[in-house]
């Protein structure tokens, strides 16, 4: 059997994202959520720069478990003078980071990856709030994908923004990439609770949707793959498929009893509660090198490696999370703009033509565009342009 390249591996699964740093910051809670609690300086390599303002805020916000948690995001604000009404807002939501506090994007110097993409926003005028999430960079773990703690992460670092930035407009909208996709369609849906707030719209670069179409689809492309001799491939996408399913699972053991034992088979339950500890793309890294190695010493195909439970989807914490958060479930009240590269294998494109017919079917005003030969990582240069251009025409309708 021939030798394989685990790095490669841990890359394609870790596509678009970033290694995080390390640090921790927790603070006494308010009561209230949307409270600004305190401020620190923050530095980015590309867009502090730009910047007239560039701190890292903390703020409070609703947690999964009820009760009302501390949050942090950075806020940069424009240099020059704001226009009448203020600074317009964008709230950013970042790709996937991982689950555990070392993962937030406020701890590195380049926004998780989209410091040059917060630049741009700045130079076009716009105030930028950048969430970490709940459970990214304070205590506790993220509860990944849930959609309200997502939006709410967004929508709840945006009023303690304007409360902190008194040059700050009350005029926001949401754009994400990936899992910040998802965040910010979460935003649309749970904009209404930024009191005194308007929120103008979304740009959702490759969103996670289709959560169980998505996990089931890829679990038989791997063993098309696999018997198709595309090993590395295979493991490729079988490393990918755990990372974000142990993602899943540390993210729910926040609210639930749910066991990594019960998603996952022996072998790989160890390396699934990882999960808690490290960043992408050290989950990755760890997982490919053990499909590897079973691969290697059982003459095996990528597919027989025990990875998932056959009836892990049946879970009911794993049920009802496929369920609870799926994105657009509802007429959403601003127009939406869906950005997609048609060589996109991390979110394929087919699982945003699904997520498009489900907004237009909700009655939502969704407008859609495809890039022929953006991947993941690729669509959000490839659609930054039409995404400001969009925030534009959002932003001026309110004027």
């Amino acid at each position: 059997m021939p030798r394989f390249h685990f790095n490669r591996f841990a890359l394609m699964f870790a596509v678009g994202f970033t290694l995080q740093g390390c640090g921790d910051t927790d603070t006494q809670t308010s009561s209230s959520v949307g409270a600004f609690v305190s401020s620190g300086s923050y530095t980015a390599t590309l867009s502090s720069a730009q910047a007239s303002m560039s701190q890292k805020i903390t703020y409070t916000m609703p947690s999964v478990n009820g009760t009302v948690v501390n949050a942090t995001a950075v806020v940069l604000v424009p240099k020059g003078t704001a226009p009448t009404g203020g600074w317009p807002v964008i709230a950013w939501a970042h790709g996937t980071t991982g689950v555990a506090d070392t993962c937030a994007p406020s701890l590195t110097s380049d926004l998780a990856g989209y410091d040059a993409v917060v630049a741009t926003l700045l130079n076009a005028g716009y105030m930028v709030v950048a969430p970490d999430y709940e459970g990214l960079g304070v205590a506790g773990l993220h509860p990944y994908l849930n959609l309200a703690s997502e939006g709410r992460s967004l929508v709840y670092a945006v009023v303690a923004a304007k409360k902190a930035v008194p040059t700050a407009s009350t005029q926001w909208m949401a754009m994400g990439h990936s899992q910040g996709g998802h965040a910010a369609l979460g935003a649309a849906q749970y904009a209404a609770e930024a009191t005194g707030m308007t929120y103008r719209g979304t740009v959702a670069f490759a969103p996670a949707s289709n959560l169980a179409t998505a996990l089931s689809s890829a679990q038989q492309q791997v063993l098309q793959l696999s018997q198709a001799g595309q090993t590395q491939q295979a493991i490729g996408l079988l490393t990918q498929n755990m990372g974000f399913t142990a993602l899943v699972t540390a993210g729910l053991r926040q609210n639930t009893t749910i066991n990594y034992s019960d998603v996952f088979e022996t072998r790989s339950a160890p390396l699934a509660v990882l999960a808690e500890s490290v960043c992408l793309p050290a989950l990755g890294q760890s997982m490919a090198q053990d499909i590897g190695a079973f691969v290697q010493q059982n003459l095996s195909i990528p597919s027989n490696y025990p990875a998932l439970r056959s009836s892990y989807a049946s879970v009911p914490a794993i049920a009802s999370f496929l369920t609870m958060n799926e994105p657009a479930q509802v007429k959403l009240s601003a127009p939406v703009l869906l950005l997609q590269g048609a060589a996109d294998t991390t979110v394929p494109q087919g699982l945003t033509d699904l997520l498009n017919q489900t907004l237009l079917s909700k009655g939502s005003s969704v407008t859609y565009q495809t890039f022929a030969s953006a991947d993941h990582t690729g669509v959000v240069s490839a659609g930054l342009a039409s995404g400001v251009a969009f925030a534009q025409q959002r932003f001026a309708a309110a004027q």
